[in-house]
Order: C-alpha cells, then structure tokens, then sequence
C-alpha cells in the first residue's frame, strides 16, 4: 500500500487528488491499493483545482544542484555513536 502525503497549499478534493497522484505515479487509478493523508480541507475553505504542477523539475531543485550529481568531495565520515555507559535490563 502507498500513502500520499500532499504540502501544505491549498489541494483539490481527496478523491481527485488521488486519482491525479495515481496516474501520475502509475499510469492508473490504483484503486484500493493507494491512500492519500488529505488534510487541505483543514486548512482551506476552498478546495483547489487539479492542475499542472506548480514547477518544473528544474525549478524545483535549487540551480546549484540541477541535475543532481555525485558530490565532489567525499561527504564526511559519521561520528561514532556513543553508547550510554548503562543499559537497562
């Protein structure tokens, strides 16, 4: 099962929202198989209407990383994680 999140901008109603995610995400309706977590209805009297994304792909990303690559730099070595000197039983 896959649950959609949305963002916190005002979205179209649950139903239709989901249906455009499915297709989107799919290629169809997924039925059963996918939920959407919608609280829009929460937030905004109106609902909002299903459209083209607010951006590209390209404006999405900040300009310094399109398109992504592989850092120039190796990235740091992680600490260790330090155990507590006890445990519980």
């Amino acid at each position: 099962m896959v649950v959609y999140v949305h963002g916190a901008g005002n979205k179209p109603p649950r139903d239709d929202l989901k249906r455009a995610w499915d297709l989107d995400l799919f290629g169809q309706d997924k039925g059963d198989q996918t939920r959407m977590a919608h609280y829009a209805d929460l937030l905004h009297a109106r609902p909002g209407s299903t459209g083209a994304d607010a951006c590209t792909q390209e404006q999405a990303w900040p300009p310094w990383s399109w398109p992504p690559t592989r850092p120039k730099r190796p990235l740091a070595r992680p600490r260790p994680v330090r155990r507590p000197t006890c445990w519980p039983d």
